[in-house]
């Protein structure tokens, strides 16, 4: 599979988020390297390939004991959940066959309860379809039904059994049938990714692997690349194609896209047009009687053209009085001559021959107020078309069918899609001619491809801290103890990093204090230079670029796709949430 074939390419959108929400966006184009190919063509070649993945979770049980009077550790990865439904039965009931609601994908049926009866599987009551939900009663229940039963909740990943390592305040605990605080002892449902312990317990760390449905999986955070300039926006081009990892991407960062992904066709597009006046031209007709008669209609011969109105008409009769002489009269419109249809003149009352009437109306020239040409094309999908009244601002819509690609279709569709040639009825059912003075908001979708929008979640915390190294410098004025810019950090055994002290160069003798904030220098006399070179933890991130990868271990996965989007602070209060159009 070649990208110039797919011909993939998107943007980024990036939102910063608390507890109070969204308050930030940024969005910026991307770039999709050619290792996307082998991503695209493993994925193609093997629908059942699977990727094996450590995974790390921490948490504390609920306070409150579940119904078997454990207390249960959530793991974050799950293939099933346990759930209960029920469904009220009359009692007059003679049907065996239910579809309950919400009893759908199952798993495994637990317990099925018909009242306070529990029925025995596969003997009493029959599961006929799992993803449906549809049950069978050997006898007509007549009493609410209750099913518990495990449902999937992911099909794509399940945990590896007897790979997990549980530790609870640094100390690694056994797994068992039955959970037992004195003898650290855990129960595990693999299933419904669940760890039960005997009592209340905090900080929990459960380190397990799993397998995961191979494809686009994961996306990833990077710091500013190497030998770029700090605090400027990074960019990537053409030749960068070739790439095929995130430089400085921070690591255990990389995070899971969220499946099922939005799909969409055609990108989005919105317009807003005046309505066209109809084009008009003024025509006078005459007409002499050639015989007597009443309310006499007259067929205008207008070439198929809409009469639209009639503006004025005179009726010239003899002078009864004066031999050679007329009279001419004026007609009163809608009342001595009216308009029947497109093309019909009704002249109302007696006709007598010879009488002449001159009727003058105005004529639709074209229906081109029908038509509309839009901007983009070529189209795929008339999303909604509304019409706002000038003199009122009544919005009203227009009726689209077919998604506007049937000719003739709804009140309104693509006259010519390739060329974004819109046409609306000259009848529409709203009642509302689409020539009313005022404006049309047109929403419809143009032929880029086909988008597919990735998102995945950084929840606070990610990226963790990044242990660093610095060097605080003093000068002192006579004190002995000097306080740091930052907390030292410490190892497994509780001892203060500390690479080095030096007085004028020197290394010196010391004490931190238990904070790890101030550090206290021996022999120090005013004058004296002193350095501290220590470790600490970063907290907060400057993110400059963002990529999609196939796999979750650096090592051995490939890039999709990479783009700039940076610098943006995260601070390890704040959540990120990044989501990846990409249009095929």
């Amino acid at each position: 599979m070649d990208t110039t074939s797919m011909n993939p390419k998107g943007h980024v959108k990036l939102e910063l988020y608390d507890e109070s929400g969204v308050f930030f966006t940024k969005e910026k184009k991307n770039l999709v390297v050619t290792s996307s190919n082998e991503i695209v063509a493993n994925m193609m070649s093997n629908p059942a390939k699977t990727s094996r993945l450590r995974q790390q979770d921490v948490g504390d049980t609920p306070v409150t004991a579940n119904e078997n009077g454990m207390f249960v550790l959530e793991l974050s990865t799950k293939e099933n959940q346990k759930r209960t439904v029920s469904q009220d039965v009359l009692s007059t009931n003679t049907e065996t066959l239910f579809n309950i609601l919400d009893l759908k994908s199952i798993t495994e049926i637990l317990e099925v309860k018909v009242g306070e009866e529990i029925l025995t599987v596969d003997e009493e009551v029959f599961l006929l379809d799992a993803q449906e939900g549809i049950l069978e009663f050997k006898e007509a229940p007549k009493s609410p039904i209750q099913v518990k039963f495990y449902e999937y909740v992911d099909e794509q990943v399940s945990i590896i059994r007897g790979t997990e390592k549980v530790l609870v305040d640094g100390q690694e605990w056994k797994r068992g049938l039955t959970p037992n605080h004195a003898d650290k002892v855990y129960a595990v449902n693999y299933k419904t990714g669940e760890v039960y312990f005997q009592e209340v317990v905090s900080k929990a760390q459960v380190t397990y692997d799993i397998t995961k449905h191979y494809g686009l999986s994961f996306m990833g955070l990077g710091g500013k690349p190497e030998g770029h300039p700090e605090n400027q926006p990074v960019s990537f081009s053409q030749t960068d194609k070739a790439l095929t990892r995130m430089d400085n991407e921070f690591e255990n960062a990389r995070m899971p896209i969220l499946y099922p992904a939005v799909v969409e066709q055609g990108k989005p597009e919105l317009e807003v047009l005046p309505t066209k006046r109809i084009e008009q031209e003024d025509l006078v007709f005459t007409h002499t009687a050639e015989q007597a008669g009443a309310d006499v209609e007259l067929e205008v011969q207008t070439g198929n053209k809409k009469i639209l109105e009639i503006i004025s008409a005179t009726k010239t009769v003899e002078d009864p009085n004066n031999q050679g002489e007329t009279i001419q009269t004026d007609l009163i419109v809608d009342e001595d001559i009216v308009l029947n249809g497109n093309q019909v003149i009704v002249l109302r009352g007696e006709v007598a021959e010879g009488d002449t009437f001159e009727v003058h109306f105005k004529l639709q020239s074209n229906n081109l107020h029908l038509n509309y040409q839009l901007a983009m094309a070529p189209i795929v999908e008339l999303v909604s078309v509304v019409h706002e009244d000038a003199a009122t601002n009544t919005v009203t819509a227009y009726q689209i069918q077919d998604r506007g690609m049937r000719i003739g279709s709804g009140d309104v569709w693509m006259m010519n899609a390739n060329a974004g040639v819109l046409q609306f009825s000259s009848d529409p059912s709203n009642g509302v001619p689409v020539h009313t003075p005022g404006q049309l908001t047109i929403e419809y979708k143009v032929n880029s491809g086909t988008v597919v929008k990735f998102t995945a979640d950084f929840p606070k915390g990610v990226p963790g801290p990044v242990t660093l190294e610095k060097t605080d410098s003093f000068t002192s004025l006579g004190e002995t103890t000097f306080i740091l810019s930052d907390v030292v950090n410490k190892d497994g055994e509780g001892n203060f990093l500390i690479e080095s002290v030096t007085r004028n160069g020197v290394d010196e003798t010391f004490t931190v204090h238990p904070d790890g904030t101030r550090i206290d220098v021996d022999n120090v006399a005013s004058g004296d230079i002193i350095a501290v070179t220590f470790k600490y933890s970063k907290k907060a991130h400057n993110i400059y670029q963002v990529a999609m990868f196939d796999e979750k271990d650096s090592t051995n996965s490939k890039m999709f796709n990479i783009s700039g989007i940076g610098p943006v602070t995260k601070d390890e209060n704040t959540g990120m949430r990044i989501t990846w159009s990409v249009t095929f």
